[in-house]
């Protein structure tokens, strides 16, 4: 029947399963008498990526589906991040590359699927962590530092990100990410000096009425959202099931410091729960300076 495929590999095959259809698919093609007019495509039986060579002897001469199979098998016979890499490669031009001298071999949508989600382990571990030829390349170390980007550039990334909505979970990692992130002096001055002067979006610029209400309620919003989380991180109020009477008034907007009242006698306006502390003796005191007068 032959020898074994994997005996040429200076680096051998893992010894599985795999390696024995593999062996077994080369084999056969190895013994059998192709017509001249039948179809086949040359393959490396040890890729070359894994220090195969063009010698005769290592070359197959395989159908379009034996070859579509014996790429996926060589995905299965070997074990190192970087050659496992190296064989999805080559598989995958397999399924998108077109070639005019070689017939693609057709596969159903569950073999796609199957295929697909095995090529993401495969280049999840080869491009996790240190393995990643970007790890660690900030700053100028970048290959993008000092680049400005073309208007063109600018727009093409800006209407690719318009209509997509980030899920919660996104969301969350990206704030817990940067909450409580130290920024180095450097950082702080950079960003002060770059919003200086002209270099302010806002320089010049005059908000309309409707513009300057608009953010007075977002801010009296944002204000109101954070006493609550105060309150409830403080632990002066434990949870809302138990119908606490304070935060039932906060968050229905009726609480006496979210109502204000505006003294008659002084015209400053405070809130009504601090309104009979500061303001009750208003009126006498008025009254002692007409007096006095």
């Amino acid at each position: 029947m032959g020898q074994p495929a994997h005996k040429y590999c200076t680096m051998p095959f893992l010894d599985s399963k795999y390696t024995n259809w593999y062996d077994a698919v080369i084999v056969r093609a190895q013994n059998r008498a192709l017509p001249r007019d039948e179809y086949y495509e040359k393959h490396h039986i040890i890729p070359k990526s894994l220090g195969g060579s063009n010698k005769k002897e290592n070359i197959a001469k395989l159908t379009a589906r034996e070859h579509f199979i014996c790429h996926w098998l060589l995905t299965k016979m070997v074990s190192d991040k970087k050659e496992k890499y190296q064989m999805w490669n080559a598989f995958s031009c397999m399924l998108y590359r077109e070639n005019a001298n070689q017939e693609r071999y057709k596969i159903s949508s569950r073999v796609f699927e199957a295929i697909k989600l095995a090529g993401s382990k495969i280049k999840k571990e080869k491009m996790s962590g240190i393995n990643n030829p970007m790890y660690g390349k900030r700053g100028h170390l970048s290959p993008s530092y000092g680049k400005k980007r073309t208007s063109e550039q600018l727009q093409n990334y800006s209407d690719s990100h318009k209509g997509v909505k980030r899920s919660m979970e996104s969301r969350l990692k990206q704030s817990a990410t940067n909450k409580n992130k130290p920024k180095s002096e450097a950082h702080c001055l950079k960003v002060s000096q770059s919003l200086m002067g002209e270099k302010n979006p806002m320089y010049g610029k005059k908000l309309s009425a409707e513009a300057i209400a608009k953010r007075t309620a977002s801010l009296q919003a944002n204000k109101f959202k954070k006493k609550i989380e105060k309150i409830l991180a403080e632990g002066m109020i434990v949870v809302r099931e138990k119908k606490n009477a304070n935060l039932t008034r906060l968050l229905n907007g009726n609480h006496p410091s979210q109502q204000k009242r505006t003294c008659y006698h002084c015209n400053t306006t405070v809130s009504l729960g601090m309104f009979g502390r500061w303001h009750s003796q208003c009126n006498e005191n008025q009254i002692k300076e007409n007096q006095n007068s």
